[in-house]
C-alpha cells in the first residue's frame, strides 16, 4: 500500500510530497485518522530525509546554481576555475573563528561535510545535540516571555502586564533552575564531549585537506578550559517599573546658579515628559491592535482546522479559544472592553457545546463557522481602525491612579 502511494518517486519527491503522501496511505487504508497522525507520518519522511544538501537542491530546482532535481547532477562549466582564483580569507571572514588561523580559503565540497559539525556555514566546536537541553530550556524561556507580553522598545524589552507578572516570573524560575541542572550536567560531561568531537573533526578533515593534524589543532585550541566555562552561562531576567517623572530634582547649589540652572531644566522636563507621552501613547495603541490581531488569526486557525479535518470539530479546536480568551483578560491592561465583551458573547454563544455536539448537528456546525468567522472579520475591522479613544481612556485611569495615590 505504501510502496503503491509512493510510485516511482525518487527521494527528493518523496520528501516534497511528504504531506500528500501522508494524506494518500491514510485514504488508502481507510483510515480517519485522529488529529496528529498525518503529522506523524510526515515527520517519518523528515527523520529519514537528512541530508542538507537534499533539502538545499530539493526547495531550489532550477535555481541559479543548483541541478534541476536533485539526484540527477548538473554540470556548471567555469564554476571551479573562477573559486580557483579566491583569494585567501580575509579577517572579517576568520574573525571569531581561531581554528581558521594560518589555513587558506577552504571549499568545502557536498558529502565530504558533518552536517553534525557544520551548518548552514556555521561551525560548531560541538555538535549540537551536546547543548540541546540547555537551548530547550533557553527556547521555552522566550517563547514563556513573548506568549505573555508585549514588544517594547523595538523589541529591546517585554511589556509584562501585572496581572502576569506572578505567573510570569514563578515559570522563569522553574526554567531557570532546570537551567543550571542542565549546565552542571553538561560541565560534567564537557571532557568526553570535547574528546568525541575532536575525533569527528579529525575524520571530516581528512577528507577535506591535506594536513588535518593542522586543523584538529586549531579546533582544539579553540575550546575553552573547563575552569573558564563558567562566564559562557547565564539564566537572568531584569524587571524594570517605568514611570513619566513629574519634574527634574535639583541638586544643592547656590541662589544664582539655581536661577541659570532652573528655566533649563524644566524646559528639559516638559520636553522628556511629552517624548515619553507620546511613546507611551504608541505603545498603547499598538498593544491595542496586536490583541485584536491575535484575535482574528486565532478565529483563521480554527476554521481553517474544522474544515480541514475529517472530524469536523475537535475539542482541541474549542479548548484553544476557550483558553484565549481567558489568557485575553489578563493581557488586557488597556482595558478593551469592546473586544472583550465580543470574546464574552462568543463565549456563551459558542462555546457551550462539545465538539461531539457540533459534529453530530449540521446547523449548529454551521453556526459556529459563521460566529468565527464574523469575531475574525470583527477583530481585523477593529485592529486596522482608530484606536485614540481607547489611548485617551487608557491615560485618563493612569492619571486618576495617580492621583489617588499621591
Amino acid at each position: 500500500m505504501v510502496q503503491a502511494a509512493i510510485g516511482t518517486r525518487s527521494t527528493s519527491e518523496i520528501y516534497r510530497d511528504r504531506k500528500q503522501l501522508a494524506a494518500t496511505i491514510c485514504a488508502k487504508a481507510c483510515i480517519r485518522p485522529p488529529r496528529g497522525l498525518n503529522q506523524d507520518l510526515v515527520d517519518v519522511v523528515r527523520r529519514e530525509c537528512k541530508c542538507y544538501a537534499g533539502h538545499l537542491g530539493t526547495l531550489r530546482p532550477a535555481h541559479a546554481g543548483y541541478a534541476d532535481q536533485f539526484e540527477a547532477p548538473k554540470r556548471f562549466p567555469g564554476r571551479m576555475a573562477a573559486a580557483a582564483k579566491w583569494g585567501p580569507p580575509t579577517p572579517a571572514e576568520t574573525a571569531g573563528k581561531p581554528w581558521l588561523a594560518g589555513l587558506p580559503r577552504l571549499i568545502f565540497i557536498s558529502d565530504n561535510v558533518s552536517d553534525r559539525l557544520i551548518s548552514l556555514g556555521h561551525k560548531r566546536l560541538l555538535p549540537k545535540e551536546a547543548t540541546a537541553a540547555l537551548a530547550l530550556v533557553e527556547g521555552r524561556a522566550h517563547a514563556l516571555v513573548e506568549s505573555c507580553s508585549f514588544p517594547f522598545l523595538n523589541g529591546l524589552a517585554h511589556f509584562l502586564p501585572n496581572t502576569k507578572l506572578e505567573e510570569v516570573t514563578a515559570k522563569l524560575k522553574g526554567l531557570e533552575e532546570e537551567f543550571w541542572k542542565a549546565k552542571a550536567e553538561f560541565i560534567q560531561r564537557y571532557a568526553r564531549l570535547r574528546e568525541s568531537a575532536a575525533k569527528e573533526w579529525r575524520d571530516m578533515a581528512k577528507k577535506l585537506v591535506q594536513d588535518p593534524d593542522r586543523v584538529v589543532a586549531n579546533i582544539e585550541a579553540a575550546f575553552p578550559a573547563p575552569q573558564k566555562m563558567d562566564r559562557f552561562f547565564g539564566f537572568e531576567t531584569q524587571l524594570f517599573q517605568i514611570a513619566v517623572p513629574e519634574r527634574l530634582g535639583l541638586d544643592m547649589v547656590a541662589m544664582a546658579d539655581h536661577q541659570k540652572l532652573m528655566q533649563p531644566r524644566q524646559q528639559a522636563a516638559q520636553m522628556a515628559s511629552h517624548q515619553i507621552h507620546a511613546g507611551v501613547e504608541r505603545f498603547v495603541a499598538d498593544c491595542v491592535a496586536a490583541l485584536r490581531e491575535q484575535t482574528a488569526q486565532l478565529c483563521d486557525e480554527m476554521l481553517h482546522s474544522i474544515n480541514e479535518s475529517e472530524t469536523g470539530v475537535h475539542q482541541k479546536t474549542l479548548n484553544r479559544l476557550v483558553r484565549f480568551i481567558d489568557e485575553f483578560k489578563q493581557m488586557n491592561f488597556v482595558n478593551d472592553t469592546e473586544m472583550e465583551q465580543r470574546l464574552q458573547a462568543v463565549r456563551q454563544e459558542l462555546l457551550t457545546k462539545t465538539a461531539e455536539e457540533y459534529r453530530d448537528n449540521a446547523s449548529a456546525r454551521a453556526r459556529l463557522v459563521h460566529g468565527l468567522s464574523r469575531l475574525r472579520d470583527q477583530a481585523n475591522q477593529m485592529a486596522r481602525g482608530d484606536a485614540t479613544e481607547l489611548v485617551q481612556r487608557f491615560g485618563e485611569m493612569g492619571r486618576r491612579k495617580f492621583n489617588l495615590a499621591a
